[in-house]
């Protein structure tokens, strides 16, 4: 909605969230990671995930949030292979 969040509840409701599902207690900056670790590797371009997580400087997001998996490494793998053909 565009207002700020307010970390208080938004902690609150993930501690909730935790309980009711049996998943151990994690820190909400962890559920920050998961989100932008999941939308990389899903695709979405980086400078978007870096809009979302607020980060003024995309070599921010790359630098904390973008690894390189087995996944991303199986993909670049596949895309050569086309490329070569």
């Amino acid at each position: 909605l565009g207002k700020p969040i307010d970390h208080r509840k938004a902690l609150s409701r993930l501690k909730e969230f935790l309980r009711h599902t049996g998943i151990k207690e994690r820190r909400l900056h962890d559920a920050r990671h998961t989100f932008a670790t999941v939308l990389l590797q899903s695709g979405v371009e980086v400078k978007v995930v870096s809009h979302y997580l607020g980060h003024s400087d995309v070599r921010t997001t790359q630098n904390i949030y973008q690894h390189v998996n087995t996944a991303i490494l199986n993909q670049t793998a596949k895309a050569i292979g086309e490329l070569a053909i």
